[in-house]
C-alpha cells in the first residue's frame, strides 16, 4: 500500500489519459505511437509529493522493530507501573509530534505542555 491518496492516484490516471489525447493531437497518432513509453507515461508514476514519505516510513518501521526488540520488556514494565494510563511512543512520528506538542509555546499550545518553560530555556541556550 502506498502513501499516495486515492484522489491523487485517480487524478494521475486522468492526467495520463489527457496527456495521451494531447500527445496524439500535438504529434500525430503515428509519431505518438512511435515514442518510447517513458516519454508518454511518466505522468502515470506516483508523484514525488505523494511518495516523499516512503523512506521515512521505512525508517520508522525499522525503528519500531528495533525499539520493540531491544526495549519491548522495559516499555511493557513501565506502562504496567503507570497503571496503563501512561503513554510511551515507540513510533518515531508520534514521538516527535508528542514532543513538539509538549514543547510548543504559542497560539493553541497544550495546557499540559511545558512550552512556557521550554521557550525561555531554548532562547537562553540555542537562539
Amino acid at each position: 500500500m502506498g502513501d499516495g491518496c486515492n484522489t491523487a492516484k485517480a487524478v494521475t490516471k486522468l492526467l495520463g489519459r489527457a496527456k495521451g489525447g494531447d500527445g496524439i493531437e500535438c504529434y500525430g497518432r503515428e509519431a505518438w505511437n512511435a515514442m518510447d513509453p517513458d516519454q508518454k507515461g511518466f505522468i502515470m508514476d506516483v508523484c514525488a509529493n505523494h511518495s516523499r514519505n516512503y523512506p521515512v516510513d521505512e525508517f520508522n518501521r525499522m525503528f519500531v522493530e528495533l525499539i520493540t526488540t531491544s526495549l519491548g520488556d522495559e516499555f511493557a514494565s513501565c506502562l504496567n507501573k503507570m497503571g496503563g494510563k501512561g503513554r510511551l511512543e515507540k513510533e518515531g512520528q508520534q514521538f516527535l509530534r508528542s514532543n513538539c506538542k509538549l514543547a510548543y509555546s504559542g497560539l493553541g499550545e497544550n495546557e499540559k505542555g511545558d512550552g512556557k518553560d521550554f521557550k525561555p530555556w531554548l532562547e537562553v541556550r540555542h537562539i
